[in-house]
């Protein structure tokens, strides 16, 4: 598994007609204190639904699903399975699988189609926070255990800013865990630790079908 690289690729795939814009027209920075500040969408606007029955794996899957809802876009996590695996194995996917598993077609009710771009990589605290403040809430990977890396959606960020310099303090992430709190507050240094890879996923709306 690469472990770190950074690719732009563009996946054309099915979404609901009228998918609003407005996710990414808001800025979200609060100031929590002096020099203080949280940046990000609020929890409530995160709709994590736990890994479904079929394989309790797929807790990556929920985290994709959640983000692509986030933009309007309904797909179960079998349909991503299915199209990154191209079968329905209880299998979790390294850095270049999500990178690169939903590229082509998923089908929609609504048949209409939107670009769908992804950027990934290990990021600089200010694109984090400047992704975040933007309304675009990011999936992470973060080495769990040795060889083993864990899908989280990294929602918010907390910092401070003096002199023009923005020190990360901690983040606001979520697991998809069935009849558990899916929130967890993890300080900037143990994020660090765990090699975190971010990848943002942005769409952008079309209204025509595409070509069989």
């Amino acid at each position: 598994m690469k472990s770190y690289f950074r690719v732009y690729f563009i996946i054309s795939i099915f979404i609901l007609a009228g998918v609003s814009q407005a996710h990414s027209q808001q800025r979200t920075i609060n100031q929590t204190g002096t020099h203080s500040y949280v940046a990000g969408p609020t929890s409530m606007e995160i709709d994590l639904q736990g890994a479904e029955k079929e394989c309790l794996n797929w807790s990556w899957a929920a985290c994709l699903q959640a983000v692509f809802k986030f933009y309007g876009l309904e797909l179960k996590q079998q349909q991503i399975v299915q199209r990154m695996f191209k079968g329905l194995p209880c299998n979790e996917p390294n850095s270049f699988q999500v990178m690169n598993g939903m590229m082509g077609w998923a089908p929609d009710s609504g048949k209409k189609f939107s670009t769908v771009y992804a950027q990934g990589g290990v990021w600089t605290n200010d694109k984090i926070i400047d992704a975040l403040a933007n309304r675009t809430p990011l999936i992470i990977t973060l080495q769990t255990a040795p060889g083993k890396k864990q899908v989280y959606i990294l929602i918010s960020i907390y910092y401070t800013e003096d002199g023009g310099m923005k020190v990360p303090d901690k983040v606001v992430i979520m697991e998809p865990v069935a009849d558990a709190q899916p929130f967890i507050v993890v300080p900037w240094d143990k994020y660090s630790s765990e090699k975190p890879e971010v990848f943002k996923f942005w769409i952008t709306k079309k209204s025509i079908s595409p070509k069989k």
